[in-house]
């Protein structure tokens, strides 16, 4: 048709249309694809993705550079490589993300763990390693990380995990079968602490853990495109200062501890002094302590129950 534009095939389309491929021709190609797009690891996210569908290590890459890539892992590796160059976490286009050792199953219906998180995990580990049999909650659990790391940290701790996401809990129970600790979390549905009201756990925990949402709402634009379009707005926006959820933490965590019962909680970077403060208001808390990540940042807030 006169005036008509031809259309261009997209990079996918594009080598969709090539008889044969090598890895080493796939892999230049979907690191250009991923440094066009802005990613700054380009060349080692494209080796990532190809050990993913490859079934292969970084070393089997170069040595087998001139092999053929086939049907259906070329077009696989191809989509993949296509999900990345939109800014989709390279957690969510693999599937997995590593967190205190163990690989965690993520999806976007959960926030990704975060190394700094894996502090979270430790103070209560430490703080909870001479008691014989404690009792420990996990607000907001999302994939699921914190709790099943815990209950493979202390073998005979047992565990309640409350979310308001049926998907996310549905991504945390299959990762606590996978770790071999489903009959040792109960995942249950909810806001904060609500879930745990008809358990008969008043005053009762050893210990309740969070990573509750921390990003100011008018924050929220601002974040990197992986984070602000992709991952649940759910997890993240922590209200108009970023502390809507530590407030309601500090406040209802009171009636399920036990008495020097502890409470851990991870605070955005500046957020520590407040949360502190919050905390040390009124009668019900003693021995407030922060802990620093190992980029310095005050990560976690801790406190006891008078």
């Amino acid at each position: 048709m006169i005036g008509s534009v031809p259309l261009i095939p997209s990079p996918y389309e594009q080598f969709s249309l090539i008889s044969s491929i090598t890895i080493g021709e796939l892999w230049t190609e979907g690191a250009a694809m991923l440094a066009k797009a802005g990613i700054s690891n380009s060349d080692n996210e494209a080796v990532w993705i190809l050990e993913s569908v490859l079934g292969v290590d970084r070393l089997m890459l170069h040595l087998r550079k001139q092999e053929a890539v086939e049907e259906p892992r070329r077009s696989q590796a191809m989509a993949l490589f296509t999900r990345r160059a939109s800014r989709e976490p390279l957690q969510y286009v693999l599937g997995t993300q590593e967190f205190y050792g163990l690989d965690f199953r993520v999806t976007p219906d959960v926030l990704i763990p975060r190394p700094e998180t894996e502090l979270l995990v430790e103070v209560v580990r430490q703080q909870c390693a001479g008691n014989p049999e404690p009792l420990l909650a996990d607000i907001g659990t999302g994939s699921g990380c914190v709790a099943i790391a815990l209950a493979r940290a202390l073998p005979k701790a047992t565990l309640y995990a409350t979310d308001r996401s049926p998907s996310a809990l549905a991504v945390a129970q299959a990762n606590a079968k996978r770790h071999g600790v489903g009959d040792r979390v109960t995942f249950l549905l909810g806001d904060l602490f609500a879930p745990l009201q008809e358990l008969v756990l008043h005053r009762r925990l050893t210990a309740i853990v969070s990573n509750p949402p921390y990003i100011a709402q008018c924050e929220l634009m601002a974040l990197e495109p992986e984070v602000r379009l992709f991952e649940p707005r759910l997890a993240l926006d922590g209200g108009q200062d970023g502390l809507g959820f530590h407030r309601r933490l500090v406040h209802e965590a009171v009636a399920f501890l036990q008495p020097d019962g502890l409470l851990a909680i991870e605070v955005g970077q500046g957020q520590a002094h407040l949360v502190s403060g919050l905390a040390q208001e009124g009668e019900n808390y003693y021995n407030v302590r922060t802990f620093l990540d190992m980029a310095g940042i005050e990560r976690v807030v801790s406190a006891k129950k008078k």
